[in-house]
């Protein structure tokens, strides 16, 4: 499925190692990972916005 562009959602409690799964895997493929801690100030345009980056740069991103 990565070869495809596929993605992932890590689902499980917190405190488990999700994250840092996930930026060990983007390490070990070389991809930059940005990771975003959203909360309600999160709306569609910035949403948009982040999107619209992780897609022009090529990165993953992490939406704890």
């Amino acid at each position: 499925g990565m070869a495809l562009g596929y993605g992932g959602n890590p689902y499980g409690p917190a405190g488990t190692g999700k994250t840092e799964s996930v930026k060990a895997l983007g390490q070990a493929m070389a991809r930059q990972v940005l990771v975003f801690n959203c909360d309600e100030q999160f709306d569609f345009k910035s949403m948009g916005r982040i999107f619209l980056g992780l897609v022009k740069c090529g990165a993953w991103g992490c939406f704890d």
